[in-house]
């Protein structure tokens, strides 16, 4: 209404709402990539990747039945959408509704993220170390994802797994084929994201910074870390196995499968048997619960070894890492390509979601995990959390 209409006596308030408080400006059906987080430091990471943040990052519309918090926000022409699992819920069944959610708000999601920290498995055939990047492709199973924990036990102490899972998208296959032999040519861009965000926020650094070599430590097998020590600095160093050095400070990508489970591997010796009998490269904790019904590809920095030795020192930099990797794939990832695709279609089980919201993260409990010895060990959904070590997270998380 224009001023000069108003009633005698009525003023015009004009103020200023700064452009964070409204939610994005872009459709909901213009978000085609889903990418999910377990732990707020992976959230960061994933949210450092960004160009640029919608709005403040909220959607115009939302399911009823969304409790997702998101932040939307476009890398290169690919608008994308991150979700994080809710505060203390790890493994399988969290991850499911979550993917679950997004999928009823944003329905026209194509491809599916699941990215941040794991417990790596390092062997004689893949030099895996803290910080690197594992990559989920299709291995000698052809499942680019393991369910190590899912399975039968047969006579005579034998266990007898499900199998493998689903395989990422091929057009994301396609892309990562393409990053792997741009990478024989050239350094990966991961280096240098991770000094830009450095410099962008310098009192990040503390938790994002590369620890150093001194703070990658592989021991041997069968080398427990002692009772109660909080930190290796007790820990025999004879123990630490001998590795080549390498040249440079920059993370080594590795491809092929990942194990997922609800139990946390924190034993160098189930780690090796499982590792060699599976071909996996390492242990996480929520892809099993999406690789079915939510295809996706899982992208894990390694932040420990699936051991007793595991702690929280090289979390930050692992889940930069990870993010930073899914960065520069989207270069190799044309969003004309991405329209073609048909949308993901989530089919979440009622009765797990709904035993999920009525009984916490319970359902599904009796996990095992079976070791070399042929004893099975029978672990809750969340034993210690994620792989944050034993208070909910992922240290090695997601493992």
């Amino acid at each position: 209404m224009p001023t000069s209409t108003l009633p005698k006596g009525v003023r015009v308030i004009k103020f200023a709402v700064p452009w964070k408080e409204w939610p994005s400006s872009i459709k909901n059906e213009l978000y085609t990539i889903g990418w999910i987080c377990a732990l707020p430091v992976e959230m960061t990471a994933a949210m450092a990747m960004l160009d640029r943040i919608h709005g403040n990052g909220q959607p115009q519309i939302r399911n009823s039945s969304d409790s997702n918090n998101y932040i939307l926000g476009s890398i290169g022409d690919h608008n994308v959408v991150i979700a994080c699992l809710p505060a203390g819920d790890y493994g399988t069944t969290p991850a499911a509704t979550v993917a679950s959610q997004m999928q009823s708000s944003f329905s026209s999601i194509r491809v599916g993220l699941l990215v941040g920290v794991g417990g790596g498995v390092p062997s004689q055939q893949n030099d895996v170390r803290l910080g690197d990047v594992v990559v989920s492709t299709p291995g000698h199973t052809g499942g680019a994802v393991v369910q190590y924990d899912l399975g039968k036990r047969l006579s005579h102490g034998h266990f007898s797994r499900r199998g493998s899972l689903n395989k990422p998208p091929g057009v994301v296959l396609t892309a990562i084929t393409r990053l792997r032999a741009e990478h024989l040519t050239r350094r990966s861009k991961i280096a240098a994201r991770i000094d830009a965000f450095l410099e962008k926020y310098p009192e990040s650094r503390s938790i994002f910074s590369h620890p150093g070599p001194a703070q990658d430590h592989l021991y041997d097998a069968v080398y427990n870390h002692p009772p109660r020590a909080e930190t290796c600095d007790n820990c025999e160093k004879s123990r630490v196995l001998k590795r080549e050095h390498r040249q440079t400070l920059d993370p080594v990508m590795h491809y092929g499968p990942i194990a997922s489970g609800n139990s946390v591997i924190k034993d160098a010796t189930t780690r090796d048997h499982l590792g060699k009998e599976l071909g996996v490269l390492c242990f996480e904790m929520e892809a099993a619960g999406l690789m079915d019904n939510f295809p996706c590809l899982v992208v894990r920095g390694i932040c420990d070894y699936s051991d007793s030795h595991k702690n929280k020192i090289w979390q930050g930099y692992a889940a930069l890492t990870a993010a930073a990797y899914i960065r520069e794939l989207l270069e190799f990832l044309p969003a004309k390509t991405m329209e073609q695709l048909p949308p993901v279609r989530i089919r979440t089980p009622l009765i797990g979601s709904v035993f999920y919201f009525i009984l916490g993260h319970t359902w599904g409990s009796r996990q095992s995990v079976v070791l070399p010895d042929g004893k099975e060990y029978f672990l809750p959904s969340d034993s210690g959390g994620g792989e944050d070590g034993d208070d909910g997270g992922d240290d090695g998380d997601g493992d």
